[in-house]
């Protein structure tokens, strides 16, 4: 899990040590393959997320049609994920932005580190202001701008090592083997839809709770 390590170690600079505001949210039903929920929105009617998904205090997440809305008021943005994703992400919220994991039926997909316990998931990619990733963006991948919020460029990137490529290389008991198959295959699809959930990035305002 060395690789693994080195990239929480960056992310957990990005997020400015002890100044970050980290929850993590895992829906309730809910680089690519080679690299935080308060008032919902009311209008139309919304299934508001489940009793049991970790709630927070900047962050909202509704289903929506066939997509899942995530608002984060802190950052004054949002998104919206594919519904076959529901099970399969964690959110974690930090200072200038979110970090997404991925989490499937496989042990191995439910990795924990040790520096941030609150964690759990395998690293899939990132949401940031473009002005917290500068001294570190050599150390990321396919760094892309995606929107801005009042003037605050915001950028999507991952990892240079491939966080979920464990799925594939680990060897392990024929059970959780197929899990991890399983797992591959299902990240797999969530990378190739990937740009579908940035494509989505919006700018938000508070009047759109009112």
């Amino acid at each position: 899990m060395r690789r693994s390590y080195i990239v929480f170690c960056i992310l957990f600079f990005l997020a400015g040590c002890s100044t970050a505001d980290v929850n993590t949210h895992q829906i309730e039903q809910p680089d690519t393959a080679a690299a935080n929920l308060d008032k919902v929105i009311a209008d139309p009617p919304v299934q508001e997320a489940a009793p049991d998904a970790a709630a927070g205090t900047d962050g909202s997440l509704t289903a929506r049609d066939e997509n899942i809305a995530y608002i984060n008021r802190k950052l004054s943005f949002t998104l919206e994920f594919p519904a076959a994703w529901r099970e399969y992400y964690n959110i974690y919220e930090r200072e200038n932005g979110i970090d997404i994991y991925f989490i499937g039926q496989s042990q191995t997909s439910k990795y924990v580190d040790e520096e941030q316990p609150s964690v759990q998931g395998l690293y899939f990619f990132s949401i940031a202001t473009e002005a917290s990733i500068e001294e570190d963006r050599e150390f990321l991948d396919g760094v892309t701008e995606i929107g801005g919020v009042n003037g605050t460029a915001f950028v999507a990137y991952s990892a240079t090592d491939c966080s979920i490529c464990i799925l594939v290389e680990e060897e392990t008991d024929t059970v959780e083997h197929a899990r991890m198959q399983s797992d591959w295959e299902q990240a797999s699809r969530m990378s190739e839809e990937k740009e579908h959930v940035l494509q989505s990035f919006r700018a938000y305002s508070v009047e759109e709770d009112e």
